[in-house]
């Protein structure tokens, strides 16, 4: 009973009445009355979250013409509070077609910003309420943690490496919010100005000025009849070995109940779409050359139509319903929303109407789901036969390059001086915001003798893919202080040279996979969508059945 009191104590707080709550559909725009708990832990908001039916949902944004937006409907009593679980983030490429993702994607940032070659057109996708959240000049309320890199696996010996993002974010909320609050996150001002609504009032708003306004708030009772919850299900390690990360449940899911359902957006012009080195043709690309996202992709087995999940659908992991024994088979299945209008109509248009079109899709207990349960679904026949003829044909590489988890150790061990020059995979890029550096000129001794540095050095071919993270070299170390000093690669004006600094911390260096020579990109990799016999799927979109 003792151990209960506290989670009673939250929950009361949640049901409490008092200014700042609304009580109808109205969006309320007064400020909160919630208690701030500064002392609250990480694990104490967890066992709040697990103790009621949900924390966080889509419904109806409070911005007109914008669709869903996320809303919490627990208070959060302090700020930088992780929001349901990580989010996986996926890198993607020009396609040289405007995907419908094109609204969610943001620009290649620390530590993905040298993924790409700077020819393909990479971006991210922050999936999960990270693509959810709509965004508001002065109502900013949440924010991402910084960007984990988590390397499960090892190129030299798993079959399963870069078939998986290894970069994560934890959505967290910027101040103290109430229940009912809806969420909003900072796109920035290029992506404000690109849709024409950085406006005066919206630079000023955006910049905290008077414009800014309270928070835009629902009622609770509101957001659960007329919303859908995303946080049943938290991500961890996967039981599933080659799986990396799985999701997890975080309450107990009856047999019937969706446990998440997720918004699928189109991907047009189907299959061939997804190569991943677009800045060749076709026929110059290795036929296994495709991208990452690809695994996460669903489909039919005789349909061409393929849907990208935005939600944490994305790391449901895939068990056979054949090949296990009975009871420890998938314990969810897909079926298209038949709660959602939107999503019941557009079963029944051909496909070409869908490419504009998000439709929800339900994953739906097959059983009783218990707490802490791994959720599996089956990818399809297909996609079991691909996985098995890649395990069975995969052979460990053989090159010298560093994978990345080798890349990733470098990091747990800086000032170990093998590690420092670079090499064909790895280089080293250090921060380059505010720090003071001594110029020196190409032409001095030191620089073109000692360093084999000249205007032609890979380094300066390698500025430009980020600003906060430039190429450097290590010239010396300080272990017992933790500090570096190293010559970054400049060109100001036209004018090319390297800038010395000394003493620079170990926390702002680091070892970085050379563009196009991470896991993801590795032409071994397994690549496969998932062709899924899904229940409630359209005839009409049949298509590959007519082909035949």
């Amino acid at each position: 009973m003792l151990l209960m009191m506290p989670w009673l104590t939250a929950v009361a707080s949640l049901l409490a009445t008092g200014c700042g709550r609304c009580y109808a559909e109205e969006i309320c725009t007064a400020p909160s009355d919630t208690t701030a708990r500064p002392e609250m832990t990480d694990e104490e908001f967890e066992a709040e979250l697990r103790s009621v039916k949900c924390g966080l949902y889509v419904a109806p944004s409070t911005i007109e013409g914008a669709g869903n937006g996320v809303y919490t409907v627990l208070d959060l009593p302090r700020a930088w509070m992780s929001l349901g679980s990580d989010l996986p983030i996926l890198t993607v490429y020009n396609t040289k077609l405007s995907q419908p993702w094109g609204n969610y994607e943001h620009r290649l940032q620390p530590p993905l910003e040298y993924e790409d070659n700077g020819a393909m057109g990479g971006g991210i996708l922050i999936m999960g309420a990270g693509i959810m959240c709509n965004s508001i000049p002065g109502q900013t309320n949440a924010g991402g943690s910084e960007i984990s890199v988590d390397v499960a696996l090892d190129a030299r010996k798993d079959p399963g490496a870069g078939a998986f993002s290894d970069y994560h974010v934890s959505l967290m909320n910027g101040e103290v919010l109430a229940a009912g609050d809806e969420i909003f996150l900072d796109y920035g001002e290029g992506w404000l100005e690109a849709r024409g609504i950085m406006d005066d009032a919206g630079a000023a708003a955006a910049a905290g000025g008077p414009t800014a306004s309270t928070a835009r708030r629902r009622s609770v009772k509101w957001i659960e009849e007329n919303g859908y919850c995303i946080d049943h299900m938290y991500v961890k390690k996967s039981t599933v070995l080659q799986a990396g990360r799985g999701a997890f449940a975080r309450r107990p899911i009856p047999a019937g109940d969706a446990i998440i359902s997720a918004q699928m957006l189109p991907i047009k012009g189907g299959k061939e779409v997804l190569r991943r080195r677009t800045d060749v043709r076709a026929d110059a690309a290795s036929p296994t050359d495709r991208q990452q996202i690809t695994n996460y992709v669903y489909s039919h087995p005789d349909s061409s139509v393929l849907f990208l999940p935005t939600s944490l659908a994305t790391v449901i992991n895939h068990r056979s319903s054949s090949s296990v024994k009975k009871g420890e088979g998938p314990n969810v299945v897909m079926r298209w929303s038949t709660n959602d209008k939107k999503t019941r109509h557009l079963l029944s248009v051909p496909p070409e109407k869908l490419l504009t079109e998000v439709m929800i899709m339900d994953f739906v207990a097959t059983r009783d789901i218990a707490v802490d349960e791994e959720i599996f679904v089956d990818y399809g026949d297909k996609w079991q036969d691909a996985w098995d003829k890649h395990v069975a044909h995969w052979i460990p590489p053989k090159d010298a390059t560093a994978t990345s988890a080798e890349v990733s150790a470098m990091n747990s061990n800086k000032f170990d001086r093998d590690n420092w020059a670079w090499t064909d995979a790895h280089f080293t890029v250090c921060i380059y915001n505010g720090v003071e550096m001594q110029g020196l000129s190409l032409e001095e001794e030191f620089v073109t003798d000692r360093m084999g540095v000249d205007r032609n050095h890979l380094g300066f071919q390698l500025l430009g893919a980020g600003s906060e993270r430039v190429p450097c070299l290590v010239g010396k170390a300080d272990e017992k202080a933790g500090t570096f000093d190293v010559f970054y690669f400049v060109d100001e004006e036209d004018e090319r040279l390297m800038g010395f600094v000394s003493d620079l911390p170990a926390s702002d260096l680091t070892f970085v996979s050379f563009p196009l020579s991470s896991d993801q990109h590795r032409d071994d990799g397994h690549r496969f969508a998932h062709e899924i016999e899904i229940q409630n799927f359209p005839e009409v979109w049949k298509d590959l059945l007519l082909v035949s």
